[in-house]
């Protein structure tokens, strides 16, 4: 979609990025804080009740739970949103392997930042590209040897 700028140029729609730590595997912080991820909770547990423990590590700005449809309970699983990197890390040490409902639980942070793709240098609008990473694969011929042609397609010789 193509969209009219302040400065007068017209290009694709531009969107924000939000930018992580730069260290792989460090927190990913969504548009409004950070999400963590809590599992093992019991099927009977209600949002309220898990609300309220992790409400004990920091001010909760989200929780999403979801319900099965058929059984009415707890699938087992639930996102919760804290405004601050600290809150999130305090639930994960302290919520850790902590009951609820007689049952340990485990929480670590949903989101964490992956290597970053690397941007084409040609491109004006930041769009994403991907680098060729094609890997040739490999196949035995009649005689066993591996077969692969210098470029990386993938041709092979046809058996008779």
């Amino acid at each position: 979609m193509l969209v009219d700028f302040e400065d007068g140029s017209t290009g694709p729609q531009r969107f924000d990025r939000i930018q992580g730590s730069g260290i792989l595997g460090a927190p990913q912080r969504s548009v409004e804080g950070y999400i963590i991820f809590a599992g093992r909770i019991h099927e009977e547990a209600q949002e309220d009740q898990v609300k309220d423990f992790f409400s004990e590590f920091g001010k909760v700005q989200n929780i999403n739970t979801n319900i099965d449809r058929k059984t009415g309970y707890l699938k087992g699983y639930a996102l919760i949103e804290y405004a601050t990197l600290e809150e999130a890390q305090r639930a994960i040490t302290e919520g850790n392997g902590k009951e609820l409902l007689e049952r340990a639980i485990t929480v670590d942070f949903a989101f964490r930042s992956g290597p970053d793709t690397p941007v084409h240098e040609s491109s004006q609008y930041g769009m994403r590209t991907v680098q060729d990473q094609s890997t040739a694969v490999k196949r035995k011929d009649k005689e066993g040897d591996d077969v692969e042609d210098e470029t990386g397609k993938k041709e092979f010789p046809t058996e008779d």
